[in-house]
């Protein structure tokens, strides 16, 4: 006799508590026959599911899908999925809440895949773009911006944060551990300066490092303690080689990053 059976392993977070996956909040539902305002990858809106193992028999699943709060600014009939996983740990038979690894409230996570084997880190790795959905935008000129096609990812997640569920626990759609609620980047790309626009959750000291695409810090700022709210924060790329870089902006525990041209 087959005595396997399945057990549900994850689904996307209702954010706003109403009891349904929205895809412009409070006015569209989305179910696996009705996915418009996502991104089409002939699937449904949880996608790329992937399994790791670590040395101690914990289970690991990292797993893409849409984020209520995560609208594109470009067209707000369009969501974006962030990259979360959840854990199975051993001699357990109830999986974890999710917890989100991508945190790119601006950019679409997708294709996500986890080593098969994890030592102290889930390593994971993932395609993220601008514009959701599998396709290549066409420009007068040509092709996507290189700040705004596609980018692969990698990172290397702490098991320690995944199990002590630090690494990203939600509550009606806020992260416990963040420090930021949103974040803009204007322009960008940028000539002479970067303008960051923050919004805080609490009081924290910031502080932003641009990094070269072969992992190079070409610039660490400290801004020192801000308060609680929003703030805009300016930072000098005139002296900086023309490329693309990775803004890092660091508040407390929360680390949030966005893709940046200088010209």
């Amino acid at each position: 006799a087959n005595n396997q059976k399945s057990i549900a392993v994850t689904y996307p977070i209702d954010y706003d508590g109403d009891g349904m996956i929205n895809v412009v909040p409070g006015q569209t539902q989305v179910t696996p026959r009705n996915s418009v305002g996502t991104g089409g990858y002939g699937s449904i809106i949880t996608i790329n599911p992937s399994m790791s193992v670590d040395d101690d028999g914990n289970l690991f699943i990292v797993f893409s899908t849409i984020v209520e709060t995560e609208v594109n600014p470009a067209n707000f009939d369009e969501q974006y999925r962030d990259v979360f996983v959840v854990y199975l740990a051993n001699g357990t038979n109830t999986f974890s809440a999710p917890q989100n690894i991508s945190k790119s409230p601006e950019m679409e996570d997708v294709y996500c895949i986890a080593a098969r084997n994890s030592d102290d880190r889930l390593h994971v790795i993932w395609s993220a773009d601008k514009q959701p959905g599998s396709y290549v935008l066409n420009r007068e000129g040509g092709g996507d911006p290189l700040d705004g096609g596609t980018t692969i990812y990698y990172a290397a997640v702490s098991i320690a944060d995944i199990l002590n569920e630090t690494l990203g626990e939600f509550t009606n759609g806020i992260q416990k551990n963040e420090a930021v609620a949103s974040m803009i980047v204007y322009p960008n790309p940028a000539t002479d300066a970067l303008n960051i626009g923050v919004s805080m959750l609490r009081a924290s000291e910031v502080k932003m490092d641009l990094v070269s695409m072969t992992g190079q810090v070409v610039k660490n700022v400290s801004f020192g303690q801000k308060a609680e709210g929003p703030h805009t924060f300016n930072l000098n790329v005139s002296d900086i080689s023309q490329g693309i870089y990775l803004l890092n902006v660091r508040t407390g525990n929360t680390v949030v990053s966005r893709t940046v041209a200088v010209q």
